[in-house]
């Protein structure tokens, strides 16, 4: 008797996942009856998504997705969410389950990685329309450290980084332990732009759009180099945009909106907002377009 109370049980858990990946294939339409789609974007992360003084959403993320969702014709309800320890855990929180202490998940998810080995990985999550491509750069207060332009020409300066970074570890790494004092370490680069226009350190390695964007904003006076990366393996990185894997005419819309926004030169024209220069995807990246595992 409890086997078949069991297999009955099972028998209805199946049914009910198959009728929740039919509901999550028609995501397209419940967003063009609510006249609206969640884009969920990062807080407190200048100058891609943030709130302003005025407490009003902005950023380059923020604007692009409103862009989006002008191109589906609804309106952009975003999604301002915090970092857990790992990027899965974002998209797992966001994407396609749902945090544990509930809210939902969002229609999609700006600033995802657009990388082949991650998604294979990530099979839950279709990874597309990559917009941007950044890298590692550096800062450089050209009064007091115009020498500055490698990792190696820092030993006698004091250069800034967010903590727990891809700068932070490079910098830091064995081959370059000897360097532990001139490394300082800040909770964003927000903090070591402020630093910078102080005098306390000399430059701030992390990434370019995040290092521009911020001290444009501040109106620091500062040259900006690429951080050569000797040893390191990727030293530049594509965005995209992440949506649940089973959602497919989403997907597909979403794909077609960004073609045309950065065929149109919308996006480039976002970052410009921002003081940031624009840099295109990987050719890689842009003749994929879409990564579905």
């Amino acid at each position: 008797m409890k086997a078949v109370r069991i297999t009955s049980w099972l028998a209805g858990l199946f049914l009910l996942a198959s009728l929740a990946i039919v509901a999550r294939a028609d995501q397209l339409e419940t967003i063009s009856e609510r006249g609206s789609i969640e884009g969920a974007v990062y807080r407190d992360f200048p100058p891609f998504s943030y709130r302003n003084e005025k407490g009003k959403r902005a950023g380059i993320d923020v604007e692009i997705a409103e862009l989006v969702a002008e191109k589906l014709g609804v309106n952009l309800s975003a999604r301002f969410i915090g970092v857990d320890e790992t990027m899965e855990d974002d998209l797992r929180n966001n994407i396609w389950k749902g945090h544990y202490i509930g809210g939902g998940v969002a229609d999609f998810m700006m600033h995802v990685p657009y990388d082949l080995a991650f998604a294979a990985d990530n099979d839950l999550v279709a990874f597309l329309a990559p917009y941007y491509r950044d890298n590692l750069a550096l800062a450089v207060n050209t009064d007091s450290a115009d020498s500055v332009r490698s990792a190696e020409d820092i030993d006698q300066h004091r250069v800034g980084v967010e903590l727990d970074t891809l700068a932070d570890f490079y910098l830091l790494s064995p081959r370059h332990g000897n360097r532990r004092e001139n490394v300082v370490h800040f909770g964003n680069i927000s903090e070591a732009a402020a630093a910078f226009g102080r005098g306390e350190i000399d430059a701030i390695a992390g990434p370019s759009a995040e290092i521009q964007g911020i001290m444009k904003a501040a109106d620091r006076q500062f040259d900006l180099r690429p951080l050569p990366t000797p040893g390191l393996q990727n030293t530049g990185w594509d965005v995209g945009l992440g949506i649940r894997f089973n959602h497919k005419g989403l997907i597909n819309a979403v794909i077609a909106a960004m073609r045309e926004l950065r065929e149109e030169g919308a996006i480039a024209a976002v970052f410009d907002r921002y003081g940031v220069d624009y840099r295109e995807p990987s050719a890689a990246a842009l003749e994929t377009g879409y990564i579905q595992q």
